[in-house]
């Protein structure tokens, strides 16, 4: 179980769009990813608000092996073997973040991209939304909300690089 010190301190800064980057440690795919890219998964912060509860849970969308779900952010960090970092968008995003969230939901539960996935190590390729990965995903959401020109689907460790984001903070 990974310590969530720094999420619990970080939590209610975080909002929709935000990029969320890992780096695992232990996994086959993982390495080999990062061989080509410093990342080798990403996702998005979405929030929903209260629930019912009057709690505003933080949780990722994220295109995984069985397409795009969303999950808690604390239970993800809580398990996740590697470390986590938080790329939150600069505040000239904030009236964007709603074309975000709409996107977000329109692509949730669309089938991963594993053939794509495997051309991105031999070179980038076009954002097709009827299969997605995980930097294909968040890259989609930031083209939907305006944010991001068309262009070729970045790779994990691609998107540090676009010149939209505050400081970073690693949260596990």
């Amino acid at each position: 179980m990974n310590d969530l010190t720094v999420y619990n301190q970080v939590k209610t800064g975080m909002k929709t769009g935000d990029a969320l980057l890992y780096k695992s440690k232990g996994s086959l795919i993982g390495w080999a990813i990062q061989q080509f890219s410093e990342f080798n998964h990403a996702g998005v912060v979405v929030r929903f608000g209260e629930d019912a509860c009057g709690v505003d849970r933080v949780w990722t969308l994220e295109a995984i092996g069985r397409g795009v779900k969303p999950a808690y952010l604390s239970t993800k960090l809580r398990k996740y073997r590697g470390e986590v970092w938080w790329y939150p968008l600069r505040d000239e995003f904030d009236d964007r973040r709603a074309l975000m969230m709409e996107c977000a939901l329109i692509l949730k539960d669309t089938d991963y991209d594993f053939k794509s996935l495997f051309k991105n190590a031999l070179g980038y390729v076009s954002t097709d939304l009827s299969n997605l990965f995980c930097s294909e995903y968040w890259f989609a959401i930031m083209q939907y909300a305006g944010v991001l020109p068309d262009g070729l689907a970045p790779r994990p460790g691609d998107i540090p690089k676009f010149m939209i984001f505050k400081n970073q903070v690693r949260l596990v």
